[in-house]
């Protein structure tokens, strides 16, 4: 699956699951999602192609997780691989 902010946005205000190497899950809140604007000397609609998006996702001050790449549920979706920073 692709993941897109149309497919996210409808999820702000939403626990998403972040899945730890240890099998440990814990929630993040989805807070803010968006849709990257396309730079004006950008090939017409290369990043709408692309989807190109951000998200902040809030939790608690503890633990703080490394930068790396982790499987993320979001309500009534497969897990997608999530790098968080």
């Amino acid at each position: 699956m692709t993941l897109t902010a149309d497919l996210v946005e409808p999820h702000v205000g939403s626990d998403v699951t972040v899945h730890l190497n240890d099998d440990t899950t814990f929630a993040l809140t989805l807070t803010k999602v968006i849709a990257s604007a396309v730079p004006e000397d950008a090939d017409e609609g290369a990043l709408v192609q692309a989807g190109g998006f951000s998200m902040t996702l809030r939790g608690p001050h503890s633990p703080v997780l490394p930068n790396v790449t982790y499987p993320v549920t979001f309500p009534g979706m497969e897990p997608v691989h999530l790098f968080i920073n």
